[in-house]
């Protein structure tokens, strides 16, 4: 898991030298007590998003996607939850990481990903190449 993260960190980042250097530095002499962190970070946002109003959350927009398809959604209001998903996305991140990284690094290599997940015709891609 960490192992993913730091080359996430380094691909999109954009980092200065010195910060790349003192990662890995970082990283070779805790790699075990990072590696603990973020296991416990990632259980920690799950549980989060399972508890009881976020399950109902969950529930409630699977059973309006499922059985409510009546109403079509313009570009207007795509564009609108896209605005509230991205927004969501750059709070969410802890102030340690945005001030060791930097915001507007962070931003850009948010907004990369975002973008990617975005793209409907990678999800389409990604959805047929799941259901086989």
């Amino acid at each position: 898991v960490t192992e993913c993260a730091i080359y996430a960190i380094l691909l999109l980042g954009d980092l200065p030298g010195i910060i790349i250097h003192a990662l890995c530095s970082l990283f070779l002499v805790i790699k075990k007590t990072l590696d603990h962190f973020v296991v416990s970070f990632i259980n920690f946002k799950i549980n989060m998003v399972l508890q009881e109003k976020e399950v109902v959350e969950i529930i409630e927009i699977a059973r309006d996607v499922l059985f409510f398809d009546e109403e079509v959604r313009g570009q207007a209001e795509w564009d609108e939850r896209a605005a509230l998903a991205r927004s969501e996305l750059l709070n969410k991140l802890p102030r340690p990481i945005k001030k060791i990284i930097g915001v507007k690094r962070l931003e850009n290599a948010l907004l990369t990903i975002f973008n990617g997940v975005q793209n409907q015709r990678l999800n389409k891609l990604s959805s047929w190449s799941k259901m086989r």
